[in-house]
């Protein structure tokens, strides 16, 4: 594990997992962090480093896979989505869009990639009990809480609740 928003340290790391293992057969995506704040209330770095978590940074790593996986002739790219990409929430502007911008490109990818023998699928799996409600950045304000203030309480009314591990997930292959 590292921090995926360290797109610089991507090669290094992949080479640690090659050096590990030899081959690399799959890479999953899975990075993750939430933020609830309207669009108007999220802080530009705030938002930046939402994207370089949940989009620069997943696309870093694919960037290094992929020569190994073209010269074997195969591998498998699995990205976590989120439900947020098919329909939004009040306070999940920037969340969604950085979780959609990375769906998007597994999309394209998915056509660039499938010549050489090399799969890409995105996995939404809905909510399930992990820590990931527990660690979303709260809005600051109550301008606006009769939005995102109240997608904020149901989420906290959630925490805990979730489906757990044993169910499993909606993948989708590309």
């Amino acid at each position: 594990a590292h921090d995926a928003a360290q797109t610089g340290q991507s090669a290094a790391i992949f080479q640690q997992a090659l050096n590990a293992f030899d081959e690399l057969d799959v890479l999953v995506l899975n990075a993750g962090q939430g933020m609830l704040a309207a669009l108007e209330e999220t802080d530009g770095a705030r938002e930046r480093a939402l994207f370089d978590l949940l989009y620069h940074g997943p696309v870093s790593l694919i960037r290094a896979a992929l020569p190994h996986m073209r010269a074997r002739g195969r591998g498998h790219i699995v990205v976590i989505g989120a439900a947020a990409t098919l329909g939004n929430y009040a306070g999940f502007s920037s969340y969604g869009a950085a979780k959609a911008a990375m769906e998007c490109a597994c999309e394209a990818l998915h056509a660039e990639v499938k010549p050489f023998g090399i799969r890409v699928s995105v996995a939404i799996p809905g909510p399930f009990r992990t820590g990931f409600i527990g660690n979303i950045e709260p809005s600051k304000t109550d301008v606006y809480a009769a939005s995102v203030g109240r997608f904020g309480t149901m989420l906290e009314r959630m925490n805990g609740r979730q489906r757990s591990e044993e169910h499993t997930s909606e993948l989708q292959s590309r």
